[in-house]
């Protein structure tokens, strides 16, 4: 939802300096950053000629597609909806095969319930950022969240011309924003972002815009990250809606999450987080396998469930975990198999199952599998050092596929131990 106007005075920047300049002299330097986003947002509130929206309800359908390995996937069809009154806001998604996912904030605390992580409570820069993007609707001056700003380049996003700007934000990363040059609208944005409870890089593309209330909204916009990709499609949008302000309050699972966090030990490593699960249903196939097999039985056994999910006509919900039950001597008797949207009867040797419900503590490995038990030791010693009491089995959780990316430092695997 991002305002817009005439590019006349965008234009204008392109222009300057370029008048009587020889066909063989030298290119210009690239505009100011801060010139072209004070252009931009001066352009937006110019042709809205409006105040800023107290409140709007957005709404539409979404694709997802999970892309594991080299095999073409079919997108997921869900829908959306997203209310904002101010600062504070909800958006709610659900897709058929992976459940229901809403994220908000309530004036104080930014949240994420989702499937996978369950509760995820957002703090440090991961809440600054989500404060930044909510602001975008608002037509907020970009300053208040970003200390610097700096041209790179120009560049192409979706066959048009953009400024590429590096923004530096008083919190976190560093972000690259993409600027039309023909138009005043914001093209795309690059980013680490918190997604569930880890940190991916982030690609986000405004494909389509139309016009309503004076404001640009984006009617197409997609969103990657691993070997996720979401397409959002907007079908209805209205401008200060009467929005419920018990919508835009805590959900119950969340709140109660950030009354345990209150009461829970403080942890000295910022790393290991503490999460309320709910129950998952999956898939898999357990073996009893020693340490040097576990990589043979999941080049056999993944592919495997994966054959028989798409003979059931269902995606996965999730990542592929391994779930350690028990280990004698060197031998590990172990799971491993993918999360589903719903039960699932099973075949031959793909049984059907669940992760459990309740409180983990949970840590994320980046680099190769075969240096993950040191993020086990990790969460060993601090669970002792916290009086936290294990319960059940551990689980892996591996969000990064190796046949997507190459390089082993990249790999981010997510090592969740229950908790009572």
């Amino acid at each position: 939802m991002i305002r817009s106007t005439s590019h006349l005075l965008l234009l204008s920047i392109l222009a300057t300096g370029t008048a009587g300049r020889a066909q063989d002299a030298p290119a210009p330097a690239l505009p100011d950053a801060a010139e072209i986003l004070d252009q931009w947002q001066a352009l937006e509130r110019e042709r809205a000629e409006i105040p800023p929206p107290k409140s709007f309800t957005a709404s539409g359908s979404c694709e997802f597609v999970l892309q594991l390995g080299n095999q073409p996937a079919e997108p997921v069809v869900g829908s959306w909806h997203r209310a904002q009154k101010g600062e504070r806001y909800v958006m709610h998604s659900e897709f058929p095969h992976f459940g229901a996912r809403a994220e908000g904030f309530d004036g104080k605390v930014a949240w994420e319930l989702d499937p996978a992580a369950g509760v995820v409570i957002k703090e440090g820069d991961a809440r600054a950022q989500a404060l930044r993007i909510n602001h975008l609707p608002l037509a907020r001056d970009w300053r208040d969240h970003y200390r610097a700003a700096e041209t790179l380049e120009t560049t192409e996003v979706n066959d048009q011309p953009c400024w590429k700007l590096r923004l530096t934000p008083n919190e976190g990363d560093d972000e690259l924003w993409f600027l039309s040059q023909e138009t005043p609208r914001l093209a795309g944005v690059d980013l680490r972002m918190a997604v569930g409870m880890g940190v991916e890089d982030v690609s986000v593309r405004m494909a389509k815009y139309t016009l309503s209330h004076g404001i640009d909204i984006e009617t197409e916009m997609s969103v990657e990250f691993g070997v996720v990709s979401i397409t959002f499609f907007t079908d209805k949008f209205e401008l200060n809606a009467d929005v419920d302000d018990a919508e835009l309050d805590l959900p119950e699972q969340v709140a109660e999450a950030v009354a345990e966090a209150a009461k829970a030990a403080k942890s000295d490593d910022p790393d290991i987080t503490i999460s309320t699960l709910e129950e998952r249903d999956v898939v898999f196939i357990r073996a009893k396998v020693k340490q040097a097999e576990i990589g043979s039985l999941l080049s056999i056994a993944l592919p495997e469930v994966i054959g028989y999910l798409r003979s059931e006509g269902v995606q996965p919900a999730g990542p592929p975990y391994t779930r350690f039950h028990n280990m004698t001597g060197d031998v590990f008797d172990m799971e491993a198999g993918f999360p589903v949207a719903k039960e699932l009867p099973g075949k031959d040797r793909i049984l059907p199952g669940t992760l459990p419900a309740g409180k983990a503590a949970s840590i994320f490995h980046y680099g190769h599998y075969e240096t993950i038990h040191e993020a086990h030791v990790k969460l060993q010693a601090w669970c002792d050092a916290n009086g936290m009491e294990t319960s059940g089995a551990p689980w892996e959780m591996y969000w990064t596929d190796p046949a997507m990316e190459a390089d082993p430092a990249k790999w981010r695997s997510q090592v969740l131990w229950p908790i009572k």
